[in-house]
């Protein structure tokens, strides 16, 4: 059983599995694998009722209610984003936003399609609408509205128009500085979490590689190593945290909302609220605040694939990947320091390159093991290609949004400058876009099945299960 001082070194996770077991009843049954220290504790099993009813008393005010049969009426519709779409049937603007109030129900998350030549409502106002709601099977709303017209409401206000604007200004300036289109597309998609062209995300999904154009971790923790190289050596450490925080906020308020983005900021904030205070910031523990919180103010995230397949993988990735490394370690053994000093300069390099591929291997087969379920449930697809794909492409993305802050932060400051970089992105994304547009179809295998849901739950909650007990180890 997991012990006691794990979870007093862990007490967000403990908290936000607690919250999870009150917002989905079933996973009252893994109470005594994950709780059993406590069984004997009356105050700490108090607690962890009280914070489970704290999750089923969110679920009651704030996650979207179920519609039997379609609704219609006026409803007041917030709008959130703006965004070009592109399917293989159609190309538009897709408005997406929050009915505030329809019909005794609140707060449900619709969008809205526009072909190019429609006319959009304006992103300056709240708007009265009137149409007809239906439910999804996938917990998802479909709003069809009955009259083009919306009513503005005046003195309301939004960030939609501005996201908007920025938006459109970073890609007007990638737009006349980068001449391959897939190069515009894909830095693009990076620098906007937008993706207006179909082929591409295509492509990426069916190489395993969509999560690089999803927001996440990766996305903040190049842009604040980015900005905090520069700001280094102008600012004193309290300084440079505060403007670090301010430039979280504000990169995660230029994107909009999105579950790994929300998962990504809320990590990227407790690991420089702990600096900024000096404490110690535990991987696992900033991942049950992110847990916690989004499951307590936005609870319907958890039906979200994104919502699942980000935590699993940032889970996966903090418990595994020692493990993984350790099993590659039989076929490829770290040495030691002395041994390395007595290699010639052809070996030395070698060895950097098989110890890069092995942490390389041993970190996607711990993100591929941990979310293998929920992506064989969702997708019904396992591509094996991506096992060699996220061994090196994930880096080449890195390097590629690198040179992109770098380009678009000199642009203001000098254009010359900022001109020879855009050249040498332009030709290196080009380059390395070459590897996903050719990659070797005789090679394309994938795993393709039905995962039955029953048997995705008990593999994650096993997978959980396991990782927690391979953790509690390191706790003395």
């Amino acid at each position: 059983m997991i012990s006691r001082k794990f979870w007093e070194t862990h007490p967000a996770l403990l908290f936000a599995f607690a919250l999870l077991m009150g917002q989905y009843p079933p996973l009252f049954l893994t109470l005594p694998l994950f709780f059993s220290t406590y069984l004997q504790d009356k105050k700490k099993l108090l607690l962890i009722f009280s914070i489970a009813s704290l999750g089923i008393l969110s679920n009651l005010l704030l996650l979207p209610p179920k519609i039997e049969k379609p609704l219609t009426g006026i409803g007041y519709f917030h709008i959130h984003t703006l965004k070009k779409c592109k399917t293989s049937f159609s190309s538009g603007y897709l408005v997406q936003g929050d009915l505030k109030y329809f019909e005794n129900l609140y707060d449900i998350p619709i969008s809205l399609f526009y072909r190019y030549k429609e006319q959009i409502p304006s992103l300056e106002y709240d708007y009265l609408i009137e149409g007809t709601l239906f439910q999804k099977e996938d917990q998802s709303y479909q709003w069809k509205s009955t009259k083009k017209a919306f009513i503005p409401i005046k003195k309301t206000l939004g960030l939609a128009k501005k996201r908007y604007e920025w938006k459109e200004t970073i890609r007007s300036i990638l737009r006349k500085n980068l001449t391959s289109p897939q190069a515009y597309a894909f830095i693009s998609a990076l620098a906007t979490a937008e993706t207006h062209e179909y082929v591409l995300p295509i492509l990426i999904n069916k190489l395993g590689l969509g999560h690089l154009l999803a927001i996440s971790g990766l996305h903040f923790t190049c842009l604040l190593a980015f900005f905090s190289l520069i700001l280094l050596p102008f600012c004193r450490e309290k300084t440079h945290n505060i403007l670090l925080l301010l430039l979280a906020s504000s990169y995660a308020i230029y994107l909009g909302s999105s579950p790994s983005l929300l998962r990504a900021f809320i990590s990227s904030l407790v690991f420089l609220f702990a600096i900024a205070t000096y404490q110690k910031s535990s991987s696992l523990n900033t991942l049950g605040v992110a847990l916690f919180f989004l499951n307590l103010f936005f609870p319907q995230m958890k039906y979200s694939m994104g919502f699942i397949l980000s935590f699993l993988a940032t889970f996966s990735l903090i418990v595994f990947y020692p493990i993984m490394e350790g099993l590659l370690s039989n076929f490829m053994p770290t040495r030691c320091l002395e041994c390395f000093k007595e290699l010639n300069s052809v070996s030395k390099f070698g060895y950097l390159v098989l110890r890069m591929i092995k942490k390389s291997m041993a970190l996607n087969l711990a993100i591929s093991f941990g979310t293998l379920p929920a992506l064989l449930y969702c997708t019904k697809t396992f591509p094996f290609l991506s096992l060699v794909y996220n061994m090196f492409f994930p880096f080449l993305t890195v390097l590629a949004l690198t040179i992109s802050l770098l380009a678009l932060f000199i642009y203001p400051i000098s254009l010359g400058i900022a001109k020879i970089l855009f050249l040498l992105l332009d030709t290196y994304t080009h380059i390395i876009l070459e590897l996903i547009f050719f990659y070797p179809r005789e090679w394309g295998f994938a795993l393709s099945m039905h995962m039955p849901l029953w048997f995705s739950v008990l593999w994650v909650v096993s997978t959980i299960y396991t990782g927690l007990l391979t953790q509690k180890q390191s706790i003395v």
